[in-house]
């Protein structure tokens, strides 16, 4: 498995404001994937999210890209396959998600702040995505393949 890698990304910076820096992104971990952005959408919640939190985070939830690594156990998609990340990321076995409605998981996995750094700490990531760097760690429940020829 490589070295932690260099990506750039927006950031809210906890004032109302972004900034576009350089953030520490590690390796996957078994489940996680690791996505090199190459679109991004900006909604209004992300600017929401810039203007109203006091905390520093990787802005960003919608977009796409393809996979760059994959972790130990990562089935759904294999280094090169194109996808998108989904916010809605289902645990698939809490009652909401085994009554199909997947989007109000109670239990969304999540993959640890601290596998992104900036400034040497941890940051989160809007809606556990951040899709606004250029490498993204997720987990594989988040992932959406996007079939060849699409």
């Amino acid at each position: 498995m490589p070295a932690t890698i260099q990506a750039r990304a927006a950031i809210a910076d906890a004032s109302g404001g972004f900034v576009f820096e350089e953030v520490d992104v590690d390796p996957p971990r078994a489940g996680e994937v690791l996505v090199e952005m190459r679109a991004s959408g900006v909604c209004h919640t992300d600017w929401d999210w810039v203007r109203i939190t006091d905390d520093a985070h990787v802005i960003g939830h919608e977009g796409a890209g393809v996979v760059a690594l994959v972790g130990e156990g990562v089935e759904r998609v294999a280094r090169g396959d194109a996808l998108v990340p989904n916010w809605a990321i289902p645990c698939g076995t809490c009652s909401w998600c085994e009554r199909g409605a997947e989007s109000i998981c109670e239990s969304k996995p999540l993959v640890p702040h601290e596998c992104t750094r900036w400034r040497g700490q941890g940051i989160r990531r809007n809606f556990e995505l951040g899709t606004m760097s250029t490498h993204a760690i997720v987990r594989e429940e988040a992932v959406i393949a996007i079939p060849t020829g699409c």
